[in-house]
């Protein structure tokens, strides 16, 4: 349960015996503006397929639902899953986050951005078994970066997360300090390659060619 106190645990690492998560959901955010692009990055095209399409293929083996976020629910009626429109639009992820965790079916959800176009499945079985006794786990990067988009939120941090937007902030990390958090590192193997920008699509394009999936392409 959320309190008003935060509880930061060390960051772990994935060592230990973890105990077994339990049945979860899985949460695609596709509702931001997209501005610095200029374009939906949800439905760039990726190795054949729209970019959220990708992130839906690796999901979808590992969780019993899931939601997608946004505000158009019919770009993503190909992917015949459940579109959550923010209750609240022009909030931000926090929004969407906050939207899809009161109509999820699990108390455990998974939440990952829809331009991040390759996962560490073992990663993401390692935040759902540490998020025992919090709200939120959390990844922290080389640099001491925090990742929300690529995090375990429990339906107890909505204890945090409506006050939050009620009070007009909308930036994630102000939830932190209202919940028990438990961050754990993201390991180097694990690479994050969202992108913003037209040139970092671009990068991303030029490495196509490197990157595998557990699915025909």
């Amino acid at each position: 349960m959320a309190t008003s106190q935060t509880i930061i645990r060390a960051i772990s690492d994935r060592s230990g015996a973890p105990t077994a998560p339990q049945p979860a959901t899985a949460v695609i955010l596709a509702g931001g503006m997209s501005i610095r692009m200029g374009r939906d990055k949800a439905m760039l095209p990726f190795l054949g397929r729209p970019m959220i399409e990708h992130v839906f293929l690796q999901l979808r083996p590992h969780f019993e639902k899931i939601l997608i976020s946004a505000n158009a629910p019919e770009r993503f009626a190909f992917l015949n899953a459940v579109v959550v429109p923010d209750k609240t639009p022009g909030m931000g992820p926090l929004m969407g986050i906050a939207s899809c965790l009161e109509a999820s079916p699990h108390e455990l959800n998974f939440v990952v951005a829809c331009d991040i176009p390759t996962l560490d499945m073992s990663f993401v079985q390692h935040m759902l078994y540490q998020s025992g006794d919090c709200d939120c786990v959390v990844p922290v990067n080389d640099r001491g970066q925090l990742e929300p988009l690529l995090a375990v939120y429990k339906k107890t941090a909505l204890e945090a997360m409506w006050p939050t937007l009620a009070s007009g902030q909308c930036r994630i990390r102000r939830v932190f300090s209202r919940c028990r958090v438990r961050y754990v590192r993201l390991p180097e193997e694990c690479r994050l390659d969202n992108f913003n920008t037209t040139q970092d699509y671009e990068q991303l394009l030029s490495r196509q060619s490197s990157i595998e999936y557990p699915y025909a392409v």
